[in-house]
């Protein structure tokens, strides 16, 4: 079959491998919540050590986290108080020793 168009015989392949490349380019991305806009931020000099002013920063934020939790029930709620619970231990092992 002779095709009455050359143009779509030039442009189909190239639109074939761009598309693959699009859906490869999108499964490939990380799935991770990445940071949130509101979590806690060290402000150095500001009493105390280094390290407990990160932990009390962490522990602050994972107070107000957790609240989001609230209303929840079940294996919903479940998953909800685990991801946070890794959060806030993740951010206090980022305090410096």
């Amino acid at each position: 079959m002779r095709l009455r168009f050359p143009i779509i015989k030039r442009v189909a392949p190239v639109v074939l491998l761009l598309s693959m490349a699009l859906v490869l380019a999108v499964g490939a991305m990380p799935q991770g919540r990445g940071r949130k806009v509101g979590q806690p931020i060290l402000i150095p000099g500001v009493g105390g050590s280094a390290r407990q002013v990160c932990v009390q920063s962490c522990n602050s934020f994972h107070r107000n986290e957790s609240q989001v939790c609230k209303g929840r029930t079940g294996p919903d709620r479940a998953s909800c108080q685990r991801s946070i619970n890794e959060q806030h231990r993740l951010c206090i092992q980022s305090c410096p020793r």
